[in-house]
């Protein structure tokens, strides 16, 4: 997917000035809207990034990074009828990998990190 996905877009415009952070070129994102005639309300992003990189992006945007907790939160759960091929953020393992949430532009942002893959999920927030 590039930059010609409206999805893409929708969120590199939630996020604001952290999207360039947050998104890259390898980045694999999708929407869900509750309603067809109704602007996306949730933003997924799944993209391959290792610890370091994750530490960084999660520093740059000022969310700091801890443990996973030791429950999964349904956050990471996709939506019915949403796709993103790669998405395991709901199947991890309690507990594991690293995680950070905040508000970032107009969202609120939870990122998990786990064996390589970082995870995002974002809500239009009413900032």
């Amino acid at each position: 997917m590039g930059w010609f996905d409206s999805s893409r877009k929708d969120l590199g415009r939630l996020l604001g000035e952290h999207a360039a952070v947050l998104l890259d070129d390898s980045a694999r994102t999708a929407a869900w809207s509750p309603d067809s005639n109704f602007k996306p309300q949730n933003f997924y992003m799944l993209r391959d990034m290792d610890e370091a990189t994750f530490r960084r992006a999660a520093t740059r945007v000022g969310l700091p990074v801890g443990p996973a907790p030791a429950a999964t939160d349904s956050v990471w759960r996709l939506p019915t009828g949403v796709t993103l091929p790669g998405w395991l953020a709901d199947a991890l393992p309690a507990g594991a990998g690293l995680q950070c949430s905040g508000t970032l532009g107009g969202a609120a942002v939870w990122m998990r990190w786990y064996q390589g893959h970082a995870y995002v999920v974002a809500l239009v927030s009413g900032a």
